[in-house]
């Protein structure tokens, strides 16, 4: 490989790297538990729903990137500059609680043996799914089954802590005036608050890792509180992505904003329903 391609590769590399442990890092440890569950449970028979549910996913996600091109802020300091402080307080205590929470969830996981994974639910037929999601992976990994499927588990959570840790602070930084950056230096005297709210919220996952609970079961609830905030943050995402005064001319258009709106209500749908039935 001569220098020019290996330029050309390390370019490629350099632009991959944000997207991929973005990606990578929203399929965590929670919904990947959740993800099994369903699929062992129902197989394809809910396989129809993507037809729906995939063009409202990528509206959402369409709707958040724009939103950070243009303004080139975070949730958090369009918030700020948009909303009454009331809504940012709420809002960031609300990412704060969902991250912290899918941390305690994946240090625990790390703490279990591998062989205890399908013992996680109450419910009967939930151990039964857990294990046969596990049990896929027997044409591959053989008596390893249950091994691979708890280092998928824990190499997401390994992906997945550093980048929920880091959004938080950044999120607490915007809110309250601090600088947020992994740039800045602490033996420079830069970013003390910042680093705080880092170390603070590793820790804190940390240290609720020791409590007498099932955390394969805190990973099914994790993702059951992330769709019940996700409903205020959608509205609050369409709301900004609508306002001249924050996008300029690159507000979003007629079938983006309704697709968005439509994702937002079927979420609140569903998060109603699913209140109404415990």
């Amino acid at each position: 490989m001569n220098q020019r391609q290996k330029s050309r590769l390390r370019e490629g590399l350099r632009q991959l790297g944000p997207g991929l442990v973005t990606g990578a890092a929203d399929d965590e440890p929670s919904g990947i538990a959740t993800y099994s569950q369903a699929g062992a449970q129902f197989g394809f028979s809910m396989l129809w729903t993507v037809v729906f549910t995939l063009p409202l996913m990528a509206a959402i996600q369409l709707v958040s990137a724009r939103i950070g091109y243009v303004t080139r802020r975070g949730l958090a300091a369009n918030i700020k500059a948009s909303f009454p402080r009331w809504v940012l307080l709420s809002v960031v205590g609300m990412l704060l609680a969902r991250r912290k929470w899918k941390m305690r969830t994946r240090p625990r996981v790390k703490r279990r043996h591998q062989d205890k994974f399908d013992t996680s639910f109450d419910a009967s037929r939930s151990t039964r799914s857990s294990a046969q999601a596990a049990e896929a992976l027997r044409p591959l990994a053989g008596d390893f089954t249950f091994l691979l499927f708890s280092l998928g588990i824990i190499g997401t959570g390994m992906l997945a802590v550093p980048v929920l840790a880091g959004s938080a602070a950044y999120a607490v930084a915007k809110a309250v005036g601090w600088r947020g950056s992994l740039k800045l230096r602490l033996n420079h005297g830069e970013g003390r608050g910042f680093y705080a709210v880092v170390s603070a919220a590793t820790v804190g996952g940390v240290i609720l890792c020791f409590t007498p609970t099932d955390p394969v079961k805190e990973l099914l609830w994790s993702a059951v509180i992330n769709g019940v905030i996700a409903v205020p943050i959608m509205a609050v995402m369409m709301l900004l992505a609508c306002r001249a005064d924050i996008m300029g001319a690159n507000v979003i258009g007629v079938r983006l904003r309704w697709l968005g709106w439509i994702a937002t209500a079927v979420m609140a749908t569903v998060v109603i329903a699913m209140l109404a039935t415990f």
